[in-house]
């Protein structure tokens, strides 16, 4: 069996297995595409692995404003939680979108805001100095690997090895699961339109009966 160097001294077996020096396996190649070094070098990492990637800048200050929201209301109805349920309040109500003004807070609400923002906007600006965790020919390796049409990357059930399945073979074996009348059934159409009808009807008797409200039938 042919041994190269590699990171962690993993033992390759051509177009099957590479293992780890306790030979354990670490990546497992079921498909017809020959893996570069590279590309062993990028799966050896793991599918826990988490490449420097840029910050999205406009998600970010999205979820600091929900963030900031989250906290304007927890002082605003004095730490009671947005969602709690008052005596006989079903909870089937549309998300509520208010957001209490600044002026009613405390200043040092404000002032925390600008704080972390400001820190925010800092870790950005020192991400265009930070340091690349991926090689650009690992980069390239790895680009190459997620873009590829024919084959799908998976971790393993058991032991933590990444599998590399044909597309088709992948394909091929969910057809022949889910073929298994004994845990799945065989629709001749689709049955949506017929359940919601009887969703309808279920709401519909909650709102006669007085269970919900009109209000939250029609969110439901």
């Amino acid at each position: 069996m042919g041994r190269h160097q590699s990171p962690g001294d993993k033992e390759h077996v051509p177009g099957i297995h590479t293992r780890n020096q306790q030979g354990v396996d670490i990546i497992m190649n079921l498909s017809k595409i020959i893996l570069t070094e590279d590309h062993e070098k990028v799966l050896y990492k793991g599918s826990g692995y988490v490449p420097t990637n840029k910050m999205d800048s406009f998600k970010m200050r999205q979820e600091l404003s929900e963030f900031f929201r989250h906290i304007c209301l927890k002082i605003f109805l004095d730490g009671s939680v947005e969602t709690s349920q008052r005596p006989g309040d079903t909870g089937f109500r549309p998300k509520s979108t208010f957001t209490p003004n600044l002026a009613q807070l405390p200043q040092e609400v404000t002032v925390f805001e600008q704080a972390v923002t400001n820190e925010i906007e800092n870790l950005g600006r020192e991400e265009k100095h930070s340091f690349m965790n991926l090689s650009r020919l690992e980069q390239k390796a790895l680009e190459e690997l997620n873009l590829n049409p024919s084959i799908i990357i998976k971790p393993a059930d058991k032991g933590g090895a990444i599998v590399i399945l044909d597309r088709e073979v992948y394909h091929q074996e969910c057809i022949r699961l889910l073929s298994d009348n004994r845990n799945y059934k065989f629709f001749k159409s689709d049955p949506t339109q017929d359940t919601q009808k009887e969703i309808k009807m279920l709401v519909e008797e909650a709102i006669n009966n007085g269970w919900v409200t009109e209000k939250e039938g029609n969110f439901l």
